[in-house]
Formats: C-alpha cells, structure tokens, sequence
C-alpha cells in the first residue's frame, strides 16, 4: 500500500540521545504558531547511523538550555532554533503531530517564509503542506544530507 506523503519544513528545537553513542534518536521540531513556535512532534528516521553522528555533533554545536518551547522529554537536548528539517509525513494525528515522519534533508533557517505555519484557530491543519519549489521538475533545496 503507497502511503500518500506531504512535505513541509520544520524548525529544529533540539534531539532526544539514542541508545547508539554519538548518534540522535529524535529529532524534536517546531512549525510557526503565531508570533512564536509550536510543537509538532519527534521524526526518529530518514537517516543512516553516519548521518546522525554528523548530526549530532552539529547540533551539540548549537545546544542550549533554554528551549524555544515549553517541552520536556526523556533527557532532551534543545538546541537554538537555527535550522530546518525538510519532512516527509503522511498526516496530523488528533493531538497535532506528525504522523510518520522521515528526514529529508536540513538547511540553515534563512527567515520563517518557508516553515510550516499551524493555524491559530486550529492547532491542526489538514491536508495542507508546504511544498519544495520546483523548477524543471527538479527540487531546488538540497533534499537529502546534511547542508548547513
């Protein structure tokens, strides 16, 4: 069965450690609520092991001890909100996350115009995603490693 999946970029607030030294487990991640951030959910694949220890140390790099959003977890690592995933997901779940999401790629955050926006009258938005611009029937963000 082919699942239907929707793309859209998320701000990346930090990672949950894997059990693998050095490598993440989750990446934690934001879209647009407002004037500030929201919380969307974990994405725990679409990386190889080698990837995620790049991750990792790139993210350490910008760690903090501040979140950019009320959350808590198991032994999280918030970093500043200065980078983008690009996701592939299939849906929202009732509770407002993304439901099976998976790496794509990761970009410096530029501004806000492309994150993902959630409504303000509804936390979850159905059926609508931000897409990667397409020229020539090519993307023209960097879909996979990472570029920042």
């Amino acid at each position: 069965m082919n699942k239907c999946k929707r793309r859209a970029s998320f701000v990346i607030l930090g990672f949950e450690p894997s059990i693998v030294p050095g490598t993440i487990g989750r990446l934690l991640l934001a879209a647009r609520k407002g004037e500030g951030l929201g919380y969307v959910g974990g994405c725990g694949t679409g990386w190889t092991e080698d990837l995620s220890r790049e991750l990792r140390q790139l993210l350490e790099g910008i760690a903090t001890k501040t979140p950019a959003v009320d959350l808590k977890g198991r032994g999280p690592v918030f970093t500043e909100p200065l980078l983008v995933a690009e996701i592939a997901y299939s849906a929202w779940t009732e509770d407002g996350k993304l439901r099976h999401p998976s790496l794509k790629g990761i970009r410096e955050r530029a501004d806000d115009a492309t994150i993902y926006e959630l409504n303000s009258s509804a936390h979850i938005q159905r059926g609508h995603s931000v897409h990667v611009s397409r020229q020539r029937g090519r993307p023209t963000e960097e879909a996979s490693g990472v570029t920042a």
